[in-house]
């Protein structure tokens, strides 16, 4: 995410307009989140780093579903599985009706993670968690959430730190959206679309919480 990968560094203040600076991470509380504005399909990739709040519930990172598409991915911390053990799970879909579990015994809910997920498999901080199996065409029946999933009421909202976000063409890679947290000019904290070169704004109540970038 972000100054390796891309190349952007303080030199050109991370790739944001003159007079933003460049936070390392957004916070929601279960009250903010935001309008993507595009739809997901089996074309893309996404890749997320994010940090839960140790004690959350379930929550969306990011999201749509509902109909025959879907391409969402869900963190519940402090879950119990069948055994009746208290562990972390995770839950996504990608494709046509097509969903997964998982259950982390000794993932640290606190500690930060990276999702890549496709059309083809789904992997946890560089490890496979699942091939997926139904391969069909898709879209989702509506634009993706970030901090939520649309199709999903917005007490399910994820409660956590996302540090970076991008959807790039899984067959070229190159990049279709690569967020930067940031605050602008009037103080507000947003995403910036370094691809679109526009902000991506709270859709839902009060303010994300962050921290600038050192």
């Amino acid at each position: 995410m972000g100054f390796d990968r891309d190349g952007y560094g303080r030199w050109n203040n991370y790739g944001l307009p003159e007079g933003w600076q460049a936070c390392a991470w957004l916070h929601s509380d279960g009250q903010q989140w935001m309008d993507l504005g595009l739809h997901g399909d089996q074309s893309q990739q996404i890749c997320i780093r994010y940090k839960a709040d140790e004690f959350s519930s379930e929550g969306f990172l990011y999201g749509s579903r509902g109909g025959m598409g879907v391409m969402s991915f869900s963190f519940y911390s402090c879950q119990y599985n069948n055994a009746g053990e208290l562990v972390n799970r995770m839950y996504m879909g990608v494709g046509v009706n097509n969903w997964n579990t998982y259950f982390y015994p000794n993932l640290d809910a606190s500690s930060w993670h990276v999702v890549i997920q496709n059309v083809e498999a789904s992997y946890l901080d560089g490890v496979l968690m699942a091939k997926n199996a139904n391969l069909d065409d898709f879209r989702t029946p509506s634009r993706m959430l970030l901090f939520r999933s649309y199709g999903d009421s917005a007490n399910r909202c994820f409660r956590g730190n996302i540090a970076g976000f991008t959807i790039a063409s899984y067959s070229s890679l190159a990049l279709i959206m690569d967020l930067q947290p940031a605050i602008n000019t009037e103080g507000q904290a947003l995403m910036y679309d370094r691809v679109s070169k526009k902000a991506v704004i709270n859709s839902g109540y009060g303010c994300f919480g962050y921290e600038l970038m050192d």
